[in-house]
């Protein structure tokens, strides 16, 4: 026999925590309560239960659990109403009850349920409208199917205004739309100021091709209110108005921006052993150094050779070794684009777009301070290029490399950094080995 302390001690730990996960398990509560305070000893069989129990709830509660979407066992199809109407009418001209279900496919029970619903309708005289004689499945919904269309409507909405709602958000609103409504609702909705969650998985699955959970980007309250009707079209005006001055095309329309790059790239996904939630993946080092990458790509596709911005205060050759043919390094200690830097990114646009009287070209970029300075203004009119800036934290919305380019460009450079890691264990990636494969 097994010490009842024990035993007791082991089944305090878990018992509040299954029982609030499943209420299967209470048809064998008693008996273990019985033992552990009407008796003094505990026989091992239950004991040894008991710890069965703990291993299958430690390992897969969903064991425990009803399925969320019950699945029938059958391939019986719902019948239909012309169905039900014939079998009735069958049983009218004088086909038995059990003939007619066999014959039509329909439960005895539900043709019986439709016949007294038939037979009710009929007697009551002071029906104003017929009652359809089909299954019912409205019964338990508690939003209408037009309540549930503006419900879905009114998120799919507020997601647009950047003020989307979380799975608990949309259960506390389900609440109080139902109480202003004045609909019936389950108790637990009342006890918890909020809907269950089972019917929140039910809403979703029911409109699943119109909302999917999203994780939300951080957007400040300045781009959530720049990106209006009025700066984009005044922005389009001002490139409309440079493209006809400067008779553009599509070689001489260039966007230019500048992405930020670090030494330590963001692992991705990996197959590891099953119910592990921690899983590593090596990388150079815990904060990498960052390294700003100018691009500047034409309309018709024709790139600019980079331009990188090292966070070192001297140059090396070495930093530009192996990168491509008349690529431009440059030297800051924070790694970052300033005023003086950026003229001589204007200087490498000169050299290879070639603007000229004849062949004038416009340069759309963010008005980021070191890009509309004095000196870039000047040297950009002279020099025969039109800049025309997007409007102020509207980047990412209107920014072409942001949208197209630096996104897959990343991808790739995580995906070469990984397979050097791997290619190269012990050792760290650093600025040094910028251009190697």
């Amino acid at each position: 026999m097994v010490n009842k302390f024990t035993c007791h001690r082991r089944w305090e730990k878990w018992d509040n925590e299954i029982m609030k996960k499943t209420k299967n398990v209470k048809w064998f509560l008693y008996v273990i309560n019985y033992f552990l305070f009407a008796e003094d000893s505990i026989p091992p069989s239950v004991y040894k239960f008991l710890e069965a129990i703990e291993v299958i709830w430690k390992s897969d509660i969903k064991k425990l659990t009803m399925p969320q979407y019950y699945k029938h066992k059958t391939e019986t199809e719902h019948p239909t109403e012309g169905r039900i109407v014939a079998a009735l009418d069958a049983v009218a001209n004088g086909l038995t009850l059990h003939k007619a279900a066999d014959e039509f496919g329909i439960s005895k029970n539900a043709l019986q349920r439709y016949q007294a619903k038939q037979a009710k309708q009929k007697n009551d005289a002071s029906a104003l409208s017929e009652t359809p004689l089909a299954p019912n499945y409205q019964h338990a919904k508690i939003f209408s199917a037009a309540q549930e269309q503006e419900l879905m409507q009114f998120i799919a909405e507020v997601s647009d205004m950047f003020h989307g709602y979380t799975y608990k958000q949309l259960r506390v609103f389900a609440y109080e739309m139902a109480v202003s409504n004045k609909i019936k609702i389950p108790r637990y909705w009342q006890e918890n100021k909020m809907a269950s969650s089972d019917w929140q998985k039910g809403f979703m699955a029911r409109n699943g091709e119109r909302l999917a959970l999203r994780t939300a980007e951080p957007t400040s309250l300045a781009r959530t209110t720049a990106f209006n009707r009025f700066n984009v079209e005044t922005f389009f005006n001002n490139l409309e108005t440079c493209y006809l001055k400067a008779k553009s095309t599509a070689c001489t329309i260039y966007n230019l921006d500048e992405t930020g790059c670090t030494t330590t790239h963001k692992p991705p996904k990996v197959l590891a052993r099953k119910g592990c939630k921690q899983v590593g993946k090596v990388v150079s080092q815990e904060r990498g150094e960052l390294v700003t990458v100018c691009a500047i790509v034409s309309a018709a596709g024709v790139c600019i050779p980079p331009v990188l911005v090292f966070p070192r205060k001297n140059y090396k050759d070495i930093f530009m070794r192996g990168g491509p043919e008349e690529a431009l390094g440059l030297v800051n200690p924070s790694g970052w684009m300033n005023i003086d830097l950026f003229l001589n990114v204007l200087k490498h646009f000169v050299k290879h777009a070639r603007p000229a009287i004849d062949h004038q070209v416009v340069l759309v970029m963010d008005n980021h301070e070191s890009h509309v300075s004095l000196a870039a203004r000047e040297y950009a009119k002279e020099n025969n290029i039109h800049i025309v800036t997007l409007p102020p934290h509207t980047s990412h919305r209107t920014q072409p490399l942001d949208r197209t380019v630096f996104g897959p460009m990343k991808i790739f450079l995580n995906s070469a950094c990984d397979s050097w890691c791997l290619a190269n264990p012990g050792r760290a990636i650093s600025i040094y080995m910028t251009w190697q494969g």
